[in-house]
């Protein structure tokens, strides 16, 4: 205003030096006014120039004719409309930035999605979020009960001088109270709040100048933190309303309405936040847990016992690994069933928790094997460990109408005497419990001078190298089905040996052979592909890969070799590649290598040993097997199903086909097929088929399925 005043005074002098061109110079003001003011501010100053104007003009002496002549020349019209677009270009800028910034709230909401430990760590960040990347004078988070309260679950301001009290909001600055607002008797049900209305109509509620609304409960809020327009937009979560954000800002037309549904947006980002979070947390539960025992499963107790032998070495502690066996348990499946052996299995591994408590990792490992890592131990007080789980298995387990006793044999190994690190202890461990149950023990201690066991792991080592040389290890193929035809969408290809492939593709990791014996397979399904193409029967094939094999720097062009030698397109070709292969970067760097080969990358057992499925994004892989545990326990309750139709889910919406493995009855197929699973595998249809088999297999019908 200073400046327009500045004009009407100065406007004489301008007028004799420039004439006609002193009108001009009012776009200045015009141009500031309508820039703080808005386009419709602009437009009406600019009208207000015509009659400032004419008067001026008077004032210097024109005639009318002579002012109608300035009035109407194309650059006083000009100069009129300056404030109006002023004001445009600046709501444009003040769009775009809020649009960037609206996004970049997003962005960082994901990423902390991804990285948060817990929906607490996530709730605590979202207003501060809110506040930093807004610029807001403050941002509650709240919780809407079921009863109708309404309670402030997170909150930021940007100098963090709101604070929660005593049941109380409190803006605290130099450890002086300077408002305070009572939390007690907040609803959600009731109430002019912007959180409260926001969560009754199900959409954001602005409020523009709330220090003028009446019986305002934040009032005092309101004035010492400087807001004055307030937006509360409602947060959904699985369909349901959790709660509402509520942003608070200094101007009181803050919140347009383009602002608003940006806003409403962001709230709706931190609803789909808290569902994947929990979906994660799921998945790394069940990926940690056994479902069957309650306790760790082996990857989960792998990553927790790894954490407290870092700890026991930085500290310079002794450890102790106990691996036990149930002897015998084989006799409970024959004579009752899997079934009565999966629940004697949780009441052992309930007994078991009872011995060891909750401070030492304590996992099932195997089918009946569990392993436990005692930490700072000594071999007295780990042997008093073992004796306690031996007499609580002794007690008799009613099965049935049944009473069975268990016995089990445990092996010891300790740290750093017997090992550095877990596997190897883990190792050593076992060939103890093996030491213990072929002596009549039940207990012992690792003891290298006396190792039979070992003397046999190196003729079974031996005996897998002459496999290897001579050709021995034969070449199984499962059919993968599709719905609802049944026809064969690719064989996998399963390795049999004279020893279980559970025993000796261990083995050959232990001892470095899986690069061999990884080699050989691909070889021969290559080979077996090329012959079923030349009788007309062109498949395509999967084969499971190591993690050491994904890291061999031939691999690619071993792959390319064998490729071009038997003129295979590589889409014929399906490696499947565990989860927790890839979890390096070293991993992930292999993967991309072989992609560029051509072939198929899948994940194998995923959702098993993936720490995040924000990370899933960045593979290159184009399909994933759901774990055999998920497919098991689906539809045995909600949370089951919902975990395979989540898998589903994401693997759609990341243009992922999806397998369902182990499928072994009629209910899994249907549940699966009415989710939408259309990739199936298991012996429901058909166990693994030598190759003549497999090139005639047909679908079975129902009542035919083995």
């Amino acid at each position: 205003m200073a400046l327009l005043l500045l004009y009407i005074l100065a406007f004489p002098q301008l007028y004799a030096a420039s004439g006609r061109g002193a009108a001009a110079l009012s776009a200045i003001w015009l141009f500031l006014l309508g820039w703080a003011g808005g386009p419709t501010a602009g437009l009406l100053w600019g009208t207000a120039n015509i009659p400032l104007h004419l008067g001026l003009y008077d004032r210097v002496g024109l005639s009318p004719n002579e002012q109608l002549l300035h009035i109407f020349s194309p650059g006083f019209i000009t100069g009129v409309l300056t404030g109006w677009a002023a004001g445009q270009i600046r709501q444009l800028v003040e769009a775009y930035r809020f649009k960037e910034r609206a996004l970049r709230f997003l962005a960082r909401l994901g990423s902390l999605t991804a990285k948060a430990a817990s929906e607490e760590e996530l709730l605590h960040m979202v207003p501060i979020l809110a506040t930093e990347v807004g610029s807001y004078c403050c941002s509650i988070l709240w919780r809407a009960h079921p009863d109708g309260r309404l309670e402030p679950v997170a909150w930021a301001s940007p100098d963090d001088c709101l604070q929660v009290r005593e049941g109380h909001f409190e803006v605290v600055r130099e450890d002086r109270v300077l408002a305070r607002a009572a939390l007690g008797g907040l609803r959600w049900d009731q109430g002019s709040l912007a959180a409260s209305r926001a969560i009754r109509e199900g959409r954001a509620v602005v409020q523009p100048d709330v220090v003028r609304l009446p019986a305002y409960p934040m009032s005092e809020l309101a004035r010492a933190l400087r807001y004055r327009a307030v937006l509360g937009a409602p947060i959904w979560v699985d369909g349901q309303i959790w709660g509402a954000l509520v942003v608070a800002a200094a101007e009181p037309r803050a919140f347009a309405d383009e602002k608003s549904s940006l806003l409403e947006e962001a709230a709706r980002g931190v609803g789909m936040a808290l569902e994947r979070l929990a979906l994660r947390l799921t998945l790394e539960e069940l990926a940690m847990g056994d479902a069957l025992t309650g306790l760790l499963n082996r990857h989960g107790f792998l990553e927790r016992a790894s954490a407290v032998l870092e700890a026991a070495r930085a500290e310079g502690k002794s450890a102790i690994l106990l691996f036990l066996d149930l002897d015998r348990f084989k006799v409970v499946n024959d004579t009752l069933g899997h079934a009565a052996g999966d629940r004697l299995l949780a009441e052992a591994a309930q007994r078991l928790q009872g011995v060891i408590g909750g401070q030492n990792p304590l996992g099932r490992v195997g089918g009946d094997e569990f392993a436990v890592l005692l930490y700072g131990s000594s071999d007295s007080g780990a042997l008093q460990v073992a004796r306690q789980v031996r007499e609580a298995l002794r007690r008799p387990f009613n099965q049935a109408q049944q009473f069975f006793t268990l016995s089990a044999s445990l092996g010891m190994a300790r740290f750093p005497q017997d090992g550095l690190e877990l596997n190897e202890l883990l190792r050593k461990a076992d060939i103890a419990m093996y030491q213990a149950k072929r002596s009549g023990d039940g207990m012992c201690f690792f003891d290298a001078s006396s190792d039979r066991v070992l003397h046999e792991r190196l003729e079974l080592e031996r005996g897998l190298r002459q496999a290897l040389a001579e050709g021995e290890i034969q070449l199984y193929y499962q059919p993968v089905v599709s719905l609802p035809s049944g026809a064969v969408a690719f064989f996998e290809t399963l390795a049999r040996w004279r020893i279980p492939p559970g025993v000796f593709v261990p083995l050959a990791e232990e001892v470095g052979l899986s690069w061999e014996l990884d080699c050989y397979i691909l070889s021969r399904a290559l080979a077996q592909l090329a012959a079923w193409e030349h009788k007309g029967y062109p498949a395509t094939l999967s084969v499971n890969l190591s993690p050491r094999s994904l890291t061999e720097a031939g691999l690619p062009d071993f792959l390319q070799a064998e490729l071009r030698r038997h003129r295979l397109s590589p889409r014929r070709l399906i490696l499947e590649i565990t989860e927790g292969a890839v979890v390096s970067q070293g991993g992930r760097a292999a993967l991309n290598r072989l992609k560029s080969t051509g072939v198929v990358l899948a994940l194998d057992d995923f959702g098993t040993g993936y720490s995040s499925l924000e990370q899933l994004k960045t593979l290159p892989v184009e399909l994933i097997k759901v774990a055999r545990p998920f497919v098991k326990d689906a539809g045995h309750g909600p949370k089951d199903t919902a975990v395979v139709r989540a898998v589903l889910t994401l693997a759609q919406e990341m243009g992922l086909l999806a397998v369902a493995e182990g499928v072994e009855s009629e209910t899994q197929r249907d549940l699966l097929e009415r989710i939408g699973y259309r990739l199936l595998q298991g012996y429901l249809f058909s166990k693994p088929l030598p190759a003549e088999e497999a090139l005639s297999w047909k679908p079975p019908a129902p009542s035919e399925h083995p």
